[in-house]
């Protein structure tokens, strides 16, 4: 290194050779900081282009997660809409199961006032089949109240079976 003349500032005073070197290390110091420079922009441009895919990425996953959303909006809206018919369906089903329940009540009513009808029928049958009424006088209604009889008993047994098949 050449030998430079001594340096007279304000309030300084340096040999040549040290304003040399301290030349020389601003020197360094601004090379360094170039490189520095230099790689803070390469490192800046390489976060740009990553954040650039992150995002062309997290764009894509959301386009298809909106998807699946609508998609899964639509299956639940329509499954509200079953669930809606189903409880009017339910609602419909409950009246119709208490009406069956009334005419069932009443099925069971008639199949009760039928039997006390053939039961006080069938007594009369019994005290004129052994004689306690003269034939004659009441032959006619004998057979009329026979074939009533025969068709109550079908009709109860029919009644019966009905009420056994809505009581399953």
């Amino acid at each position: 290194m050449p030998k430079t003349a001594p340096h007279k500032g304000k309030g300084l005073e340096m040999s040549g050779e040290q304003f040399q070197m301290l030349l020389d290390g601003f020197h360094r110091n601004n090379v360094l900081l170039e490189e520095i420079r230099a790689q803070n922009r390469a490192t800046i441009e390489a976060v740009h282009s990553e954040v650039g895919l992150l995002r062309r990425e997290m764009n894509e996953r959301f386009e298809r997660v909106e998807v699946r959303l609508d998609v899964l909006e639509a299956v639940v809206r329509q499954h509200s809409k079953d669930i809606q018919e189903l409880k009017r369906d339910v609602a419909e089903l409950k009246g119709d199961v208490a009406e069956l329940k009334r005419d069932v009540a009443e099925l069971k009513r008639e199949v009760t006032d039928i039997r006390r009808i053939l039961v006080r029928d069938e007594k009369h049958l019994a005290r004129l089949d052994e004689g306690q009424v003269r034939q004659g006088e009441y032959a006619d209604e004998l057979r009329i109240h026979r074939g009533e009889l025969v068709d109550l008993r079908k009709r109860v047994e029919t009644l019966e079976a009905a009420i056994k098949i809505s009581d399953v």
